[in-house]
């Protein structure tokens, strides 16, 4: 397609086909990243360590679903 028909959000994320992908992908970024600010906010706040890790796991449990959505889809 070319860029004038997919307008600017389209050529951000591509066309229909490639859009659950993309959005799987920001989704690891954005989850990986949530983790990692959890993971020094336990160092910063070892009181509530236990808050933290908890958290920080669940956010690694979305991006690793997401990572798993990719592969699983390159894979048919």
């Amino acid at each position: 397609m070319n860029a004038q028909n997919l307008g600017f959000v389209g050529n951000l994320f591509g066309d229909g086909k490639s859009i659950p992908t993309t959005a799987a992908l920001v989704t690891v970024l954005l989850a990986f990243g949530v983790a990692i600010g959890l993971y020094i906010a336990a160092y910063n706040q070892p009181v509530n360590g236990d808050m933290w890790f908890t958290n920080a796991e669940r956010s690694l449990s979305v991006a690793l679903a997401a990572l798993a959505y990719v592969f699983g889809k390159g894979g048919k």
